[in-house]
């Protein structure tokens, strides 16, 4: 039980980690088990096999990788990662540097205090401009900044 793991450390964020080196069946060796409570709840276990890690570190490299997979998964599902048609490496490269690019921008321009994903901006985009078709109001709203963030709050999917 994550609960029972003999070593605790509290972040300056508020969460728990409390971590244990325990043999782990599945791979036949050793493993740090690291589980990340925020108050009494447990938000979510890691393991790292390799055991000199601390767990900080192993907590930070699990964030990095998740929001990797974040930015993959939006490039895939919204900007045409995958459809690119070319064979020439240079080409590739290039639509690949420039979906990413997309994304990262994307993301610089997204408000900090909510989850991102692509997808909740086009949507919610898509919606607020079908409101206003029908309303018959000025679509040059969409383009204030303030306005956006407030619309782009509504619905959003959590990263």
């Amino acid at each position: 039980m994550p609960q029972d793991l003999e070593n605790s450390i509290t972040l300056s964020d508020g969460l728990t980690l409390k971590y244990q080196v325990v043999y782990v069946e599945a791979f036949r060796r050793s493993c740090l088990v690291v589980a990340v409570f925020d108050g009494e709840n447990l938000r979510m276990n890691l393991v790292a096999t390799d055991i000199s890690m601390k767990p900080e570190m192993v907590l930070r490299y699990y964030r990095a990788r998740f929001q990797q997979e974040h930015l993959l998964r939006d490039a895939k599902q919204n900007t045409g990662f995958g459809d690119c048609q070319s064979r020439d490496e240079q080409s590739l490269n290039f639509h690949a540097n420039a979906v990413l690019t997309t994304v990262n921008l994307a993301r610089i321009n997204a408000p900090t205090d909510q989850p991102f994903s692509l997808t909740s901006v086009k949507r919610n985009r898509l919606i607020a401009q079908n409101i206003f078709r029908q309303l018959n109001i000025e679509p040059n709203l969409l383009e204030n900044p303030d306005f956006i963030r407030k619309i782009l709050k509504i619905g959003c999917i959590a990263a």
